[in-house]
């Protein structure tokens, strides 16, 4: 809550970002070993074609598309770096939707509880 509260803070009432894009890009691996002999990657507003000879196991490959990334913010002088954990657990991927997504929960919880107070 710390980083969303001090993101808000920095957005509403700096000049820095505290977003960047991610420009994406494409993954190539394998279970085990692949000799890859050709590939084409043809690319168009359809999406995106690949063509590959390859020998031994086969190829795995993963477009990621271009998103927003969290960055380190400024506020008032003090640093903070996007979550990499929430209550203990690691968070995978924290993403601005994912972040903000934890958040609610934690929040809703919180105001469930409070709600139960006398």
């Amino acid at each position: 809550m710390s980083y969303i509260h001090h993101a808000r803070n920095a957005d509403e009432h700096g000049i820095e970002r505290i977003t960047e894009l991610n420009p994406g890009g494409v993954g190539i691996g394998t279970a085990g070993t692949t000799h890859v002999k050709r590939m084409v990657i043809q690319t168009s507003a359809d999406g995106a074609k690949v063509e590959a000879e390859t020998s031994g196991d086969p190829l795995k490959i993963t477009f990621i598309p271009p998103h927003p990334r969290l960055i380190p913010v400024v506020d008032r002088g003090d640093k903070y770096e996007p979550p990499t954990d929430h209550l203990g657990a690691p968070i995978g991927e924290p993403s601005p939707i994912a972040i903000a997504e934890l958040a609610l929960d934690y929040l809703r919880t919180m105001t469930d509880e409070a709600s139960k107070l006398p």
